[in-house]
């Protein structure tokens, strides 16, 4: 494994959005992006929101280049299930130096600087993947109104009445839309949640026939009105993000910026909403222990401290940090890699006092696409993996307990 040297005329650049919330917004999928936070440019579009949520991020031009939810198994069954070992639930409070254990956090505002600070972040983030599977990020120039209002709309759709949710719920044939029933490794979870996905045609209504995918269509409620709008806004706004962390990644592994591309030009990514609520048993789990199956997540978690990752033979909090994404890998991603990033085990405590609301976007590939790792002095560990065929196993499993769930160590070779 090596890092390219990437040269300063390679460095970040993003196109102002006139307004952060429409559905399409134009971007390049190339390296070369140059990354602004500056405060002496006109504000970007914020859909009627005012100032009152703090900094003002801009997005700048890429430019050449880059509920009756039943209580789960108590905790121990979950590590025995996983075959941890027996200090598998203790928790991790302190380090040697007496401080917090946390994931790594990484300020992408750097890579508005000279190609050191570019080759900095880039090395940065390849040594959280190959250490952790997980990272945090700062200076991603988001605006904090629009994490701060879709969190907004998603609570105001959540505490609706059951009835109304159940409008739009998901189904066997169609995984988009709001659930309170589904199952983690064969346990049934302690939350709400709601999905929605990639819309190949935007032009065409969302229930036309041709954007019915694998995952069905997107279904949406009448209230709140600006539900839809605002999540679309959030969604557009992710998805870019996880474009340019994508070109990092091939190029932390030492190949080319585009080696995903063609993995990811239709891709499938979908953003879920979960609410949690409070839970009087403190052994049940929001979410039970597992890995992700794409190739990338990218997590927005609100204040209450929920998220542990399993790292060094113990469960570390992921504290909450304002204005931070938390990154992890998936199953598709450590493929991708042949073994060099792991996908990292974790999980989602309940909480007895305080509800919770995190929306983590699934970046995933083309349905048709296979995963294959990527070339490199080392041989492939894994056989090709079609992603259309592991989601769709992935799937079946999410609604009912199907036995052995599907894994990518099938396909190791």
């Amino acid at each position: 494994i090596f890092f390219r040297p990437i040269r300063h005329t390679c460095s970040f650049m993003f196109r102002a959005l006139q307004s952060v919330g429409r559905a399409q917004s134009p971007i390049t999928h190339q390296w070369g992006m140059r990354w602004r936070t500056t405060t002496n440019m006109r504000t970007v579009g914020r859909c009627g929101s005012s100032n009152k949520f703090g900094r003002r991020h801009q997005w700048m031009q890429m430019k050449n280049s880059f509920s009756d939810s039943t209580p789960t198994p108590e905790i121990d069954r979950d590590a025995h299930f996983w075959g941890l070992t027996s200090n598998s639930n203790k928790v991790s409070k302190a380090t040697s130096k007496g401080g917090p254990i946390d994931i790594p956090t990484i300020d992408l505002s750097a890579l508005a600087g000279d190609a050191d600070q570019v080759n900095r972040v880039t090395q940065d983030i390849h040594q959280a993947c190959q250490e952790w599977g997980f990272f945090k990020v700062v200076g991603h120039g988001i605006p904090d109104a629009v994490i701060q209002d879709t969190y907004a709309v998603t609570r105001d759709f959540f505490l609706q009445p059951k009835d109304v949710k159940q409008k739009v719920k998901r189904s066997e044939d169609n995984a988009r839309g709001w659930f309170d029933d589904e199952f983690t490794k064969q346990t049934r979870d302690w939350k709400e949640g709601f999905d929605f996905g990639h819309k190949p045609h935007p032009e065409l209504d969302d229930e036309h026939p041709d954007n019915r995918c694998m995952d069905g269509c997107n279904r949406w409620p009448a209230t709140p009105p600006q539900f839809k709008g605002q999540l679309q806004q959030y969604y557009d706004t992710v998805h870019h993000l996880a474009v340019i962390l994508t070109e990092i990644i091939a190029v932390g592994l030492g190949g080319d910026k585009s080696f995903f591309k063609d993995k990811f030009d239709k891709h499938t990514s979908f953003l879920r909403l979960n609410y949690y609520p409070t839970c009087s048993d403190s052994k049940t789990l929001g979410v039970n222990p597992h890995k992700d199956a794409g190739f990338l997540t990218i997590l927005s978690q609100d204040s209450v401290a929920a998220l542990q990752v399993f790292h060094d033979g113990e469960w570390i909090n992921v504290q909450p940090e304002p204005g931070a994404f938390i990154i992890n890998v998936g199953d598709m991603c450590q493929v991708m890699s042949n073994d060099v990033y792991l996908a990292p085990l974790h999980r989602v405590l309940s909480n007895t006092s305080k509800d919770r609301i995190s929306m983590p976007f699934f970046y995933n590939p083309n349905y048709d696409a296979d995963a294959v790792p990527i070339p490199s002095s080392v041989a492939p560990k894994y056989r090709p993996v079609n992603w259309g065929e592991f989601r769709s196993k992935r799937f079946e499993g999410d609604y009912s307990d199907k036995g052995t769930e599907v894994q990518i160590t099938h396909y190791l070779l």
